[in-house]
């Protein structure tokens, strides 16, 4: 597996074309592309983590990619997790897991994976613990702490 970040220092005109991330899965001899994931979010500059678990508990670890994104008044990171077991990127889940936003009715948030709470589910549900530190524009003296769930596959509506 590769993972290939180019940046592009002085784009013109700034964040146009900010850095292309590219994920590979190669053969065991690395002497193959057997497929590839290019698709990263607007503004992208960098891959945040990359790493793998046996999300399934079936044996076969899953990787999931972190990537920050940027823009106008808002940063944040992405989390994808990709299942490898066919020889391709098959996009299992995907949510923003941090959020920090100077706009008006700005929000600040984290998520983090509960590995435990997710590998008990099987990959069916994806839990989170969420560390709200601003929301509606008003930033909380304590971070309000939440869990959240979310159905495998892409586009889920959140349950808390």
């Amino acid at each position: 597996m590769a993972f290939l970040n180019y940046s592009f220092p002085d784009a013109k005109p700034a964040h146009c074309c900010g850095a292309v991330g590219k994920l590979l899965l190669t053969s065991d001899a690395v002497d193959r592309i057997l497929a590839h994931f290019n698709k990263t979010s607007f503004a992208f500059t960098s891959f945040t983590s990359i790493r793998f678990l046996d999300i399934n508990d079936d044996g076969t670890e899953e990787v999931l990619v972190g990537e920050d994104f940027g823009g106008g008044a808002s940063t944040g990171v992405n989390l994808a997790i990709f299942d490898l077991s066919h020889g391709t990127f098959n996009l299992k889940f995907q949510v923003t897991t941090a959020v920090f936003s100077a706009m008006e009715d700005f929000e600040e948030y984290v998520l983090t994976l509960d590995e435990q709470r997710t590998v008990s589910a099987k990959g069916e549900t994806f839990h989170f613990v969420k560390k709200t530190y601003a929301a509606n524009g008003k930033a909380h003296p304590k971070p309000i702490v939440t869990r959240i769930s979310y159905p495998a596959g892409t586009g889920a509506n959140a349950k808390d």
